[in-house]
């Protein structure tokens, strides 16, 4: 089923002016691309069956840092509206993210949390 919230969470954030995520990692250059993590699932143990699986949007932003904070000013709320009926939004947090050949992106994540189906 993860694959199914991967492609439900890029066709959000994707379907908005000057973004273009993919459901798996690519290597990606520019602002508005990126891709989706699952950074973790979490077991609470009150339910015989259900999980929490906590999700990452990363949308690369401008390399210059005026221009990464007008960036996530003019997309951030877009953003959310998108993806709030998808997930529980926890938080946005800044990232560089490390690439192969040695170059740093500079990113948003925006993660949140959904109900795990099939655990």
């Amino acid at each position: 089923m993860a694959e199914v919230v991967r492609e439900l969470l890029a066709e959000a954030v994707s379907a908005l002016e000057g973004i273009s995520v993919e459901p798996y990692y690519k290597a990606v250059t520019g602002p508005g691309r990126g891709w989706i993590e699952h950074l973790r699932t979490e077991f609470p143990g009150k339910k015989i069956n259900g999980a929490w699986q906590y999700w990452g949007v990363v949308v690369c932003v401008p390399s210059d840092m005026a221009a990464a904070q007008k960036f996530v000013d003019e997309h951030l709320v877009d953003l959310s509206n998108a993806l709030w009926p998808l997930m529980n939004l926890t938080q946005v947090r800044n990232e560089e993210i490390p690439q192969t050949d040695g170059q740093i992106i500079k990113a948003m994540v925006i993660e949140g949390r959904r109900e795990a189906e099939g655990l």
